[in-house]
């Protein structure tokens, strides 16, 4: 009995130690789980970032090609000095809030002239004018205004007014043919030759529409770019 009872107390110890081990093996497991998970969370934001600023490069580089390969195809443009008189047209100002929103609404503020003028009495002319009068590009609060030259009389109203465009004595121009998507190739030739030959630009640029249809075939559209400038 006597070793019976001291067996019982021996072995009881084990039994609680063993139970300790097991316990503590469990947290340490739960914790290096734990560690290995923000570890694992860690690494995902970290790929995420670099997938992120891989994408970034890689538009950036699409950009970077499309527009090489833009000028490599870029037309021939032949730029003419010219002295511009003075006309007087129908004008209507407005500022857009960005450069999306300048094409939408120089298409309803040039309707909006048209029907004044023909309200009138009188007759608007072809082409339609557009001046920018932002000395500088700017990505926000574009100053624009949509002029058309017209015969007979016309009144002023709230929208439109009447006003003389200034003569130019030396006016930049070139004429592109296409799509409004190309026409900045056209700016870059003739900016490039302004700055080439030694003018520098003194006024607001002009875009006049000499072929141009809402909704129509835009390989078909002329447009003519204007800058006025002087010697530097």
């Amino acid at each position: 009995m006597r070793h019976s009872r001291t067996t019982r107390h021996e072995t009881m110890p084990k039994r609680v130690f063993v139970f300790f081990l097991y316990g503590s093996s469990r947290r340490i497991y739960q914790c290096a789980q734990h560690q290995i998970l923000g570890m694992l969370r860690l690494k995902q934001v970290e790929l995420h970032q670099q997938v992120e600023e891989g994408q970034a490069r890689l538009a950036r580089l699409e950009a970077w090609l499309h527009t090489f390969e833009q000028e490599a195809k870029m037309p021939a443009y032949d730029i003419l000095l010219k002295s511009v008189a003075p006309l007087r047209a129908a004008q209507t100002c407005f500022v857009a809030p960005g450069w999306e929103q300048v094409s939408p609404t120089l298409t309803r503020v040039f309707v909006q002239i048209q029907e004044h003028v023909c309200q009138q009495g009188a007759t608007w002319l072809i082409p339609g004018i557009t001046l920018f009068h932002d000395n500088e590009h700017h990505e926000r609060d574009i100053s624009v205004s949509a002029c058309l030259t017209f015969e007979g009389s016309v009144d002023d109203s709230e929208q439109v007014k009447v006003t003389e465009l200034p003569g130019v004595e030396m006016m930049a121009s070139v004429i592109h043919h296409g799509s409004f998507c190309t026409l900045h190739l056209a700016y870059n030739a003739l900016l490039t030759w302004i700055a080439n030959n030694g003018y520098q630009v003194n006024g607001p640029n002009r875009e006049l529409n000499h072929v141009y249809k809402p909704g129509g075939d835009e390989s078909l559209f002329v447009t003519e770019v204007q800058f006025p400038v002087e010697k530097r």
